[in-house]
This record gives structure tokens, C-alpha cells and sequence, in this order.
């Protein structure tokens, strides 16, 4: 019992963990297209 309640608790860290690396992530590639737009690159 105890060992499951362990392993359900990683398991939850983790989806955590990669629900908030997804937000991050999409929240980046927001930030760069908004750069992006707002400063285009000189060439």
C-alpha cells in the first residue's frame, strides 16, 4: 500500500512537472513571436 501511494505521488510529480514544462514552453514560443513581430531581424 504504501509503495503504491509512492509511486502514484511520482507519478503525479511528473505529470505535474510536464504540464507546467508544457505551459513554459508554449509561453517561450509565444514570447519569440511576439519579438519576432514586434522587432524584426536586420539583414
Amino acid at each position: 500500500m504504501l509503495c503504491y501511494c509512492i509511486w502514484s505521488l511520482q507519478n503525479l510529480h511528473s505529470v505535474v512537472s510536464y504540464a507546467f514544462l508544457n505551459t513554459y514552453l508554449r509561453y517561450l514560443v509565444l514570447q519569440a513571436l511576439l519579438n519576432f513581430q514586434l522587432c524584426p531581424p536586420l539583414e
